[in-house]
Order: structure tokens, then C-alpha cells, then sequence
């Protein structure tokens, strides 16, 4: 059955088919795209055999097999030497090949939700315009803005009037960015990474194990020695694993990797792949671990590690905001926002702050950063990353309604524009061309030249075309 691909795809479908949506790879289907990575009956078994198995038995094992190596190792030199039980070192590679089988399938299931996507034709779909108004637009990632994005407005006047969950979306004309998309940063070519399948319509690509527009979650089996936070060797032995699946050349940058032998509590045991090597998270900002500094966010969309990276509220995303440092000077504001705030007790207050407010417009074309070094394509020409799809349209940064704030604001667009000390007037607002009218304000020198820098994006006001981020100063960091 083995040697046999038309029974051995056939037996595949028949057990991945109906519960994760594997197909057959066909020309009909994935187009003229070759298939990756071929799965094997005995894959099957063990992805089967590993599944059946409860996620905490994986870590019960882990410490059972270390408590026996642990006393195995420590045996004096006069006592008898205690072996591992031949049970536990059974169990622990059943478990690696399981979690090696688990990974495979996954990667499988991405590549065929990628090749179906490219091949498969882009439906119209009814988009807003520029100008507000509607229109079919057919290519993918042709239209400026989804109908629910900027100029989508709470009604001002009515009996639902101030209901709003949202905050308003006033429509800026924002002239300072090119609209000629990468032809604004000099010739060479451009890279758009190209994102997993993103569609939910009837007949498309659906999995439990692999979710359209989020990284892949693999798996592997390394019980470490320092517990759940795993050492250097315990990291290089995960990368080994990866290897011996045969995974390596088929990993991207931002896939997630669990070793499962560290627990699943919070994000226990999972490592972030960087193009070369697995990485740690950063638990600079937050106890539970968030993506790393050296993960560029603006090349994945903004729900790229949404439940895969978990969060008990606003994620961490890093940023560098010097491409719109002319869009954030424009459209400067200072004024009052109302936040709600929880008492010790419980309940809640509504309490009024001054914050600095700017918005900036990311259209097609813009590359991820000023300072991100070219990646390396298939053909081995060097590439500028361009900003991903998810991002388009209008991004909101909020910081402190302080000196201190705006100084911070402005070392994070550089020193290519200097931005006014806004000062109050009537209504609590200040237009950035009041701004320009008072020359004799005082101005803020930059801290510091530009570069990525920690946002928190507000899950409770973003949405599509429009982005909410606050700035995450260095007082909130925990170590």
C-alpha cells in the first residue's frame, strides 16, 4: 500500500479527509505547484496515536522520564546502576515520532491551503472606494479599503446617538505618503509574502489544525531538564526534531513550534522560528510572553498569532513608524479620551485623560521598514518585504498627553520631522494646522532616530482597514 500512491492517497483522504480537510494534491486542484512534502501511511498511524492522547499526559510523561534519568545518573558509584524503565523510554519516542507526524501533517495542510488559494480564481467581491463609493473589484489585494473601514462613522445625530461601541473614524486626507506604491522607494524588485488561504466561503479551505490567515502551531517532544523554561541544548534539540520530520526547508518566518514535553500552560515551551534558528518569546512587557522584537509584525496581519500566541488582552507588536513620519505630523491631535478603569474592588470608573493622537494611511506597495534588511527569494534575488494586506488602511497611535509622551512619540518617527508640544484649546483639541500657524511653540528635540519600536495593539477598537496601537512606554516593562 505503501509503494502505491493512488491507495496510499486514497487511505490518507479517507482519515484526514473529513476531520482536517486534507486532499489529494492534483493539478486540478493546487494548480502546477508540486507537492512539498508527501505524508506516509506511517505518519498516519502516529498522528493518529498522538491525538488520542491528552495534552497533559505528553508533560506527565516528560517528568516521569526525568525523575527516572535524574536517578539513573545519580546513582553512587558502589550502588547498582538504575536503568530508565524500557516503558517510559518507549513512551517518550512514540511521543517524538507523534509530534513529528503531528508538524508534518500541519505544514502539509498549509501548503495545500496556499496552492488552492493561488489557483484557485479570485471572486468579486464588493468593496469601498476611495471616494466611498461602491464597486466590484476582482483582483485579490486591489481594493483600498473593506466597507467597514475608515469614514464608517457612529451616526452623530438620532436615537443612536453616542451608542457606539467604537470610536469615531473621522476620514483624513492624508498627501504625504505616494500613492504610486513601491516605485516611492527607488527601483529594485518586491517581495509580498504570500499569506496562507484567507477565505471562508462554502468549498474553500477549512482545518481545525491550520487556520486561514493565523501561523501554524507544530509540535515536538524535547523533556528538558530546567523544566518549562527550556535551555539552549533543550532549544537545539527542538531545531533537531524539526530536522529529523524534515521540516527545515519548509518553515517560514513567524511559525510557531510547542514542546509539548514543557506543558501547555499560557505559552509554555513555544518558540518563534526566525528564518534560521527557533527563538524565545520576550517577557519584557508581559508575563505570559508575547512575539519577539525581532519579528517584523507589519509582515503578518494583525491576527497572525491570534490564540496561537496566547494573551490575556492587547498583544505586543513592534513597529517602526519613520515611513509616516510626515502622515503622524500632519494629523497630530491632542485631546480628551474617556477609558474605563477597575477598581480593587471590582467595579468600574469612567475617568478622562489627555493623550496624543495621530493617524497615518499604509497603502499597497509599502515595504516594512526603512532599516529591514532584503530577504532571499526562491530564485536567490534579494527581495524588499512589503507590508502585509492585513495592515492596509488607516492605523491609529495613541500615547500619553504628556511632554514626555510626545517626546517618546517622537523618537519613534525620527528625526525627519519634528513634532509641536501640542497645547490646549477650547473643546479639548488641537488641529495640527493650528499647530503650523503657531510657530512660537516650543519644539521637541528627538530622542532618538526612529527604528521598531513596542506598540500594544486594542483589539476592542480595531478592525478591518483600521488599526488601533498605543504606545508602550518603557516604565511598563516588567524586567
Amino acid at each position: 500500500m505503501e509503494e502505491t500512491p493512488e491507495i496510499r492517497e486514497a487511505v490518507l483522504e479517507r482519515y484526514l479527509g473529513e476531520s482536517i480537510g486534507y486532499r489529494t494534491w492534483s493539478a486540478e486542484r493546487m494548480g502546477k505547484r508540486k507537492e512539498p512534502l508527501s505524508l506516509t501511511l506511517r505518519d498516519l498511524n502516529s498522528y493518529m496515536r498522538g491525538i488520542s492522547l491528552p495534552l497533559h499526559h505528553y508533560s506527565t510523561v516528560a517528568d516521569h522520564f526525568l525523575m527516572a534519568l535524574s536517578a539513573s545518573t545519580s546513582t553512587s558509584a558502589n550502588a547498582p546502576r538504575n536503568p530508565v524503565p524500557k516503558h517510559l523510554t518507549n513512551q517518550v519516542r512514540m511521543m517524538a515520532s507523534s509530534t513529528r507526524a503531528y508538524s508534518k501533517v500541519v505544514i502539509r495542510l498549509r501548503a495545500q491551503a496556499e496552492a488552492e488559494e493561488a489557483h484557485m480564481p479570485p471572486a468579486p467581491s464588493l468593496m469601498l472606494h476611495d471616494n466611498g463609493s461602491r464597486g466590484r473589484v476582482g483582483a485579490r489585494g486591489q481594493h483600498r479599503m473593506p466597507p467597514t473601514g475608515p469614514g464608517t462613522c457612529p451616526p452623530t445625530s438620532g436615537p443612536y446617538q453616542g451608542h457606539s461601541r467604537r470610536s469615531p473614524s473621522p476620514a483624513f486626507s492624508f498627501t504625504s505618503y505616494d500613492r504610486n506604491g513601491p516605485t516611492a522607494y527607488g527601483p529594485g524588485p518586491v517581495f509580498q509574502p504570500s499569506g496562507p488561504a484567507v477565505s471562508t466561503a462554502p468549498g474553500k479551505f477549512r482545518s481545525p489544525l491550520y487556520r486561514a490567515g493565523h501561523a501554524p502551531l507544530l509540535r515536538v517532544f524535547v523533556p528538558s531538564p530546567d523544566g518549562a523554561w527550556l535551555s539552549d541544548q533543550s532549544v537545539i534539540e527542538c531545531e533537531r526534531e524539526l530536522k529529523r520530520a524534515g521540516l527545515i526547508p519548509l518553515l517560514k518566518v513567524g511559525d510557531v513550534i510547542h514542546d509539548l514535553a514543557a506543558g501547555d500552560e499560557a505559552n509554555t515551551g513555544r518558540l518563534i522560528w526566525d528564518g534560521n534558528y527557533l527563538i524565545d518569546l520576550d517577557y519584557s512587557y508581559s508575563p505570559l510572553g508575547e512575539i519577539p522584537k525581532y519579528v517584523d509584525s507589519l509582515a503578518f496581519p494583525p491576527s497572525y498569532f491570534h490564540k496561537i500566541i496566547r494573551s490575556t488582552g492587547n498583544p505586543i507588536v513592534y513597529l517602526d513608524l519613520a515611513p509616516f513620519a510626515g502622515d503622524i505630523a500632519t494629523h497630530l491631535q491632542l485631546l480628551q479620551d474617556r477609558v474605563q478603569t477597575e477598581t480593587p474592588q471590582g467595579g468600574h470608573h469612567s475617568v478622562v485623560r489627555w493623550i496624543h493622537r495621530a493617524r497615518f494611511r499604509i497603502r499597497p506597495g509599502a515595504p516594512v521598514s526603512y532599516n529591514a534588511p532584503p530577504i532571499v527569494g526562491p530564485d536567490g534575488q534579494s527581495y524588499i518585504r512589503l507590508i502585509d494586506s492585513g495592515w492596509h488602511g488607516i492605523v491609529v497611535v495613541d500615547a500619553e498627553g504628556t511632554n514626555e509622551g510626545l517626546a517618546d512619540l517622537q523618537g519613534r518617527i525620527g528625526n525627519a520631522v519634528t513634532l509641536f508640544a501640542a497645547k490646549t484649546l477650547t473643546g479639548g483639541r488641537l488641529s495640527t494646522e493650528s499647530l503650523r500657524n503657531r510657530s512660537h511653540q516650543q519644539q521637541i528635540s528627538p530622542p532618538s532616530s526612529g527604528g521598531k519600536s513596542v506598540f500594544r495593539l486594542i483589539r476592542d477598537k480595531s478592525r478591518p482597514g483600521e488599526i488601533w496601537l498605543r504606545c508602550v512606554r518603557e516604565k511598563e516593562r516588567l524586567q
